[in-house]
Formats: structure tokens, sequence, C-alpha cells
């Protein structure tokens, strides 16, 4: 049975971990836990971080509002009415003010990401369909009854980190502090990335026939 890893959950075991310290407020311990998921957020690229976005271009409209949750983009493909899909290629920045594409219609072969739209060129000449995989931004916890944003598997390693943060930040406990630093990167180290689980699975998964021999 997986552990409900929760804000309140986090926060509640890191005090217990340190002593239940009457000094640490649940505003601490809700900052720092925060700061600890987005710690474990950022060191290992996971499943739950990467999402879809489906949008449509309209002809002469060159660009594309990025979701608000955009963090960094993984791939853009285009599709087209003849069912075709084309990945399309990031635009150095030293070629965007004289690129030739600029102002002219045509189907889209590049893009170049600003704040929060991407722009296409050359400018659609009809109707696309654009897919993009993305890197999101991690979520802010606020109630106690908030679940983690990353996977059930790395609720151990926010525990562990947050519990870390609290000792070095708040109560001053450096023994503590980098104990349970110490715990967070081995816990790190022998954590299998997503993207190596899958490749896993896929091997299991393969058909082992028995060898003919002659």
């Amino acid at each position: 049975m997986s552990t409900a890893w929760t804000l309140g959950t986090i926060v509640s075991r890191a005090t217990a971990a340190l002593g239940n310290r009457l000094d640490i407020s649940l505003s601490d311990g809700s900052f720092w836990c925060n700061v600890g998921q987005e710690n474990v957020w950022d060191a290992m690229p996971h499943d739950l971080q990467e999402k879809l976005a489906v949008s449509s271009t309209t002809s002469g409209e060159n660009r594309i509002t990025l979701p608000s949750d955009f963090k960094e983009l993984l791939n853009i493909r285009l599709s087209s009415s003849s069912g075709s899909q084309d990945i399309l290629q990031l635009i150095s920045p030293d070629d965007i003010d004289s690129d030739s594409n600029a102002t002219r219609l045509g189907i889209p072969v590049q893009y170049m990401p600003y704040a929060d739209f991407l722009e296409l060129r050359p400018s659609p000449d009809s109707a696309y369909s654009i897919q993009m995989r993305y890197r999101a931004q991690l979520g802010t916890l606020v109630s106690e009854s908030d679940r983690l944003s990353v996977a059930t598997r790395f609720g151990e390693a926010v525990f562990l980190k947050t519990t870390q943060l609290l000792a070095d930040n708040v109560v001053r406990d450096f023994n503590s502090g980098a104990a349970f630093g110490d715990r967070f990167v081995r816990f790190m180290l022998q954590t299998v990335p997503d993207r190596a689980l899958r490749q896993r699975e896929r091997h299991d998964m393969g058909v082992s026939l028995p060898r003919a021999y002659k």
C-alpha cells in the first residue's frame, strides 16, 4: 500500500524526526517543504513533469501561446491535413531578425521561444495542428491536504530534503541537517529514473524463445 504524501504529512514527519520541536511553525514547514519538493522535482526528470498541449494555427498568425505551467519545451510537432507530422526546429536568436521566412506564408518549419509564446517561421498559410511536449513548472503546495506533485515513490525524498532544510535553516541543528542530507543523496542515487523504468519494463515484456540446438 503506497503512502499518501501530503504537505501535512511531510511537515508532521519532518517535525517529529527533529524531536517534535515547538519552534517549527506550519508556515516554516510549508515553505521548506515546497523548497524540498522543488529540489526533488528538478533533480531527476520524471514522467509527471512532462505534459502535452495541442493547439491550432490560423493563416497568417505565427504566434502560439504557451501553457500557463510551461517551463521547458521538449519538442513541437506540426500535423497537416495530409496526416504528415514534422518536428519543428529551433531557430537561432542571431538569425531571427534576418530570417527571410519572417513575412512570407508557408508550412512552418522553425520556431523561436519567447516569454509566453512561440513564434513560427514561416507564418502558417493554413490551419495546422501543433502539439507541444513540454516540461511543466512545479505547483505550490498550500493546504495541508495537498498531495505532492512528484510521483509517490519520491515522497520519502521530499521528506528527507524538507527535514534537512528545516534542521539547517530553522532549528539550526546542523548535525541533523547533515545526516538527513546524506540520506537524501543516497536515496536519489539509488532511485531509478522513470525513463530507465520504462526501458526495463519493455525488456521484461520481451518473449524469450528456446534456443534450438543441432
